[in-house]
C-alpha cells in the first residue's frame, strides 16, 4: 500500500501520471470518465491528496492469499 505521506498535497496531470507511472492519456481518460475527482484553476487541472487517496482506496483489490 502507498504511504499517504508520500503523496503531495496538490498534483498536476503530469505529476499524477508520473506518480501512478502511467501516461498522461490514461489520466485524461480517468478525468473524462469521472473516475477520479479533480478541480480546475483557470485551465489547469489539479488533484488533491484526498482525491488521490479516494481513487486508490476505491480501486484497491485485496489479495486472495
Amino acid at each position: 500500500m502507498i504511504d499517504p505521506d508520500t503523496i503531495p498535497k496538490l498534483m498536476t496531470t503530469d505529476e499524477l501520471a508520473a506518480f501512478f507511472k502511467v501516461s498522461k492519456t490514461t489520466i485524461y481518460r480517468l478525468i473524462s470518465g469521472r473516475e477520479i475527482s479533480f478541480f480546475k484553476v483557470r485551465r489547469q487541472i489539479l488533484f488533491s491528496k484526498e482525491h488521490v487517496l479516494v481513487y486508490l482506496q476505491k480501486n484497491y483489490i485485496e489479495s486472495i492469499k
